[in-house]
């Protein structure tokens, strides 16, 4: 009991349970930093993802019915955030609202918007530590013209 195993492959955790730290008595002080360092690099390995969900409010209610514009501010924001567009889709609902997803390299990001209620949810999904997705809500933010935005940050993985 206590003891875990990780198995890495391919760069990748694949099972990551919390390390129990070793028994510190008489332990060299560069084991000991050796030993720390190997238990942030298992940490880093096992967070596969980061996941922002944004809710954007009081927006202009003709951003948030415009395909076109979603498209295109979807697509840019994904850019901002550092990331590689691989495809976007959006589709119009009728009478209103727009649900739309650009793939990215590096996951994705989805949106649904309500005209009607001049409300957006945007989920941004980013693998990588180079990613900066935070960058992303701040260009949809303008491009949908948002009176107000709450974010929730959240990181997945096997840790």
């Amino acid at each position: 009991s206590g003891h875990a195993s990780v198995w890495l492959g391919q760069g990748e955790a694949h099972h990551a349970p919390e390390i129990p730290r070793p028994n510190l008595y008489n332990m060299d002080d560069h084991l000991l930093a050796a030993l720390e360092e190997a238990r942030a690099e298992i940490a880093r390995r096992a967070e596969l993802y980061e996941g922002i969900l944004v809710e954007f409010y009081d927006c202009d209610p003709s951003a948030l019915n415009d395909g076109d514009l979603i498209r295109s501010a979807m697509e840019e924001a994904a850019r901002k955030a550092g990331a590689t567009v691989v495809s976007s889709h959006v589709h119009r609902f009728s009478p209103q609202g727009i649900s739309g997803v650009t793939i990215i390299a590096e996951s994705h990001l989805t949106i649904h918007t309500w005209p009607e209620k001049g409300y957006a949810a945007v989920d941004i999904f980013t693998c990588g530590q180079e990613l900066s997705p935070h960058d992303a809500v701040g260009w949809m933010e303008k491009a949908l013209g948002s009176g107000m935005v709450s974010v929730v940050e959240m990181k997945r993985g096997f840790a």
